[in-house]
């Protein structure tokens, strides 16, 4: 990883948010009125391009990124904002909008937790709401490894938000609880065109990221 991390990486987030898309839309087809939390939303767009004018959706994050998301996207009457951690359970009460089917996303987030947390937070969203679905992303340890070690060389140490949690497929997620189904589960790249105009180290990332399967797509159901 050299001069093409940067176009890596946005390729990366820019094929991640095609593949929640193309999922929420797909879902939404069959449940229209769907209510959608998307955990850590940070600046997040997806309601705004997905939006069929009837889901209902809830942007989760912590206060301060909730305060500078207010700023720049206003809440609208089905767009709610909720001001606390994903680890503050409490937050599982404030969806009073529960409509036909429940889903939540969580992009760009769920790895910068350790395994502990990951697990009390589907564990909980498996008690808290039962056939609901969650569309996220994973990256495999050796990735997680080589990022954290080129952003710390990038940036330095000081301003490394180090990632912590990763795996390479949903074995194990699988054995957190019998509850959880999975329903898709494929390599990041699956589906997009390669396009040799990327710059030559961007495009032995992508790659080998589809080859070794460093990050995955997956698609869990919540059974009751």
């Amino acid at each position: 990883m050299s001069g093409s991390y940067d176009e890596h990486y946005q390729i990366n987030w820019a094929t991640r948010a095609y593949h929640i898309d193309s999922i929420i839309i797909k879902i939404i087809a069959d449940f229209p009125d769907a209510t959608i939390v998307n955990i850590g939303a940070g600046l997040d767009t997806t309601f705004q391009r997905i939006d069929n004018g009837k889901i209902f959706w809830y942007d989760l994050d912590l206060p301060d990124t909730i305060e500078l998301r207010r700023k720049l996207i206003p809440e609208s009457e089905r767009n709610r904002f909720i001001s606390k951690s994903v680890l503050d359970f409490t937050w599982c009460k404030d969806i009073e909008v529960i409509r036909s089917k429940v889903i939540f996303i969580a992009a760009g987030i769920l790895c910068y937790f350790d395994k502990e947390s990951v697990r009390d937070i589907f564990l909980h969203l498996v008690q808290e709401f039962p056939e609901s679905e969650i569309i996220f992303e994973t990256m495999s340890k050796v990735l997680i490894w080589l990022s954290n070690r080129q952003v710390a060389h990038k940036k330095g140490k000081a301003e490394l938000s180090k990632m912590k949690w990763g795996c390479r497929s949903s074995k194990g997620i699988r054995r957190w609880s019998d509850k959880i189904q999975v329903f898709q589960e494929y390599p990041i790249y699956s589906d997009v065109k390669i396009r040799e105009e990327w710059h030559k180290q961007t495009l032995s990332q992508v790659k080998m990221t589809q080859y070794f399967k460093w990050v995955n797509i997956m698609h869990l159901r919540f059974l009751e």
